[in-house]
């Protein structure tokens, strides 16, 4: 999937989501959850399928009136390490993964305290790895990175006690490849 169909399919599905709520006032358009009207911050644990492995992550962003979500997110995935010694020589490698996206959904009410958040984003990724080797003189380690615009699909569901919000996300990820991401967190409305 290119870049531009990626920002094109995250446009129309933005403004379905904001124009959708033009037709609030229609019958059976759902009851508001405890988030609408409220700014959310939340932070947690991540898991990312691909050798992304644990992780650590934060969403933020303002519910409007009509129950669209309008927000961003960032992730810092720890990544892989790996080494290997054979006859008195050693090598290892690090690699690790960061990214950060604007995202849009709707927050729809399951019960008084709990909710549901089906979105969409755009992003960036960028993965980076340093692999090192002894050698005469001391190691010798060599670094790249590089970076893909990715789309991401999921959903959150919450449970709120107050201002006071828990609960967790799952998440598919597409650029080049296509992860899967599972994620707990805490956090509150303002």
């Amino acid at each position: 999937m290119t870049h531009r169909t990626r920002i094109s399919i995250a446009g129309v599905v933005g403004a379905l989501a904001f124009f959708a709520g033009a037709r609030r006032a229609e019958a059976n358009y759902p009851a508001p959850a405890l988030s609408w009207s409220h700014g959310q911050m939340n932070a947690g644990a991540r898991y990312g399928s691909d050798n992304l492995n644990l992780g650590l992550g934060a969403r933020g962003g303002y519910t409007l009136p009509n129950g669209v979500y309008l927000g961003g997110m960032f992730d810092y995935f720890i990544g892989e390490h790996r080494s290997l010694s054979a006859n008195g020589t050693s090598s290892s490698a690090d690699a690790h993964m960061w990214d950060v996206a604007a995202e849009g959904g709707f927050d729809f009410a399951l019960t008084d305290a709990l909710m549901v958040r089906p979105y969409i984003g755009l992003g960036i990724a960028e993965a980076s790895i340093e692999a090192c080797m002894d050698a005469v003189g001391g190691p010798t380690c060599i670094s790249a990175s590089g970076s893909d615009s990715f789309l991401e699909l999921g959903g959150l569901l919450n449970y709120l006690s107050g201002s006071l919000m828990f609960g967790g996300d799952v998440r598919m990820m597409t650029a080049e490849n296509t992860v899967l991401v599972i994620g707990g967190h805490v956090g509150w409305l303002f």
